[in-house]
């Protein structure tokens, strides 16, 4: 029983990101260009931003990105509110149909219920 507990622990240490295996792979085989990097000019933008208080037009600058960042589009979820019985009613049967129509519940069944919730029953 203890190597079962232990198989099922993750290995931290060899874990891999599968998005960068897929950005590793196109790169690789020439889909996507790899992205350059300026190492002198981060760090001489550091030094500008550390040296003291930059305004905010100035800090835009230095911190926007040199490449193309894709933004999600927006996605409307939902119904629309209305107040028609019938929309909430398809939508239940929707989730839950029943079948055979409305179910077995008869005024004889709803009197039992009723005189089962008496106290004392």
């Amino acid at each position: 029983m203890a190597d079962l507990k232990a198989d099922a622990q993750p290995d931290f240490d060899h874990t891999e990101n599968f998005d960068a295996e897929v950005i590793k792979e196109a790169i690789a085989e020439g889909d996507e260009k790899a992205p350059e990097v300026d190492v002198a000019a981060d760090y001489a933008a550091a030094q500008q931003m550390s040296g003291g208080v930059v305004d905010a037009e100035t800090a835009e600058q230095l911190v926007q990105p040199q490449f193309e960042v894709e933004r999600p589009e927006d996605v409307v979820t939902g119904a629309e509110p209305t107040s028609q019985s019938a929309d909430y009613l398809e939508m239940a049967k929707d989730i839950h149909p029943t079948p055979g129509g409305s179910g077995n519940v008869t005024d004889d069944l709803v009197q039992k219920a009723i005189a089962k919730g008496q106290p004392g029953n």
